[in-house]
């Protein structure tokens, strides 16, 4: 197989932004993943940036060490590549990642509505705003 073959797809940066989300979730360190998976902390964090393509056996790994289920990483990226993009999109934003690490670990279901709530008006205001806005 050549060169061209083995190159980094937008399927393998989704992929990867997946093992970052997941492993944010957790609270864990690209170190810690690296060393329970036996890589090294660069090769890594070249999976999580879809640098480098991720085997099925090392995928594997990834998901017991994640302690999530193997389809996570690749559920739905294959039948609407727009919102693929759209979910790679939150999965590399960082303020994203930690926000939904931090949504679940709430347990307060009214805490978790309010939040929801106050995120929704915020966006329908920025919505209002910009429609409203002169062209």
């Amino acid at each position: 197989m050549g060169q061209e073959g083995r190159k980094a797809t937008d399927l393998d940066k989704l992929v990867g932004a997946r093992l970052r989300a997941r492993r944010v979730v957790l609270g864990l360190r690209q170190d810690e993943i690296a060393d329970r998976c036996g890589v090294s902390p660069q090769q890594y964090w070249k999976y999580e940036n879809g640098i480098s393509r991720i085997t099925v056996a090392r995928l594997i790994s990834f998901s017991n060490a994640l302690q999530t289920p193997l389809s996570w990483f690749v559920y739905g990226i294959e039948e609407d590549k727009e919102i693929a993009a759209h979910y790679a999109e939150i999965f590399c934003d960082a303020d994203a990642i930690e926000l939904m690490a931090l949504f679940s670990r709430l347990e307060n279901r009214r805490a978790r509505k309010s939040i929801l709530s106050f995120i929704r008006g915020m966006v329908s205001e920025q919505l209002t705003d910009v429609s409203d806005a002169p062209s």
